[in-house]
């Protein structure tokens, strides 16, 4: 695990897992509890079933940030 290269990357990462968070999403693995962006620091970070409209969804993540989604 590496840092992320900047603090500006980092707080875009954590407003997106915030974002996702807020809406309810499921998160798996990590979650914004364990993200420090001031230390540049972005735990890997597994979301199920995020809104299609959401920023992790319609940007590049860049991150350690991984959607799932479930499929029949």
């Amino acid at each position: 695990m590496t840092r992320i290269v900047t603090q500006a990357h980092a707080e875009r990462l954590l407003k997106m897992i915030k974002e996702v968070e807020e809406a309810g999403c499921e998160i798996i693995l990590g979650g914004s509890a364990l993200c420090n962006p001031s230390k540049k620091f972005i735990s890997p970070t597994i979301v199920l079933n995020p809104p299609m409209t959401s920023l992790l969804m319609t940007e590049e993540i860049f991150g350690p940030i991984l959607p799932l989604f479930s499929v029949r």
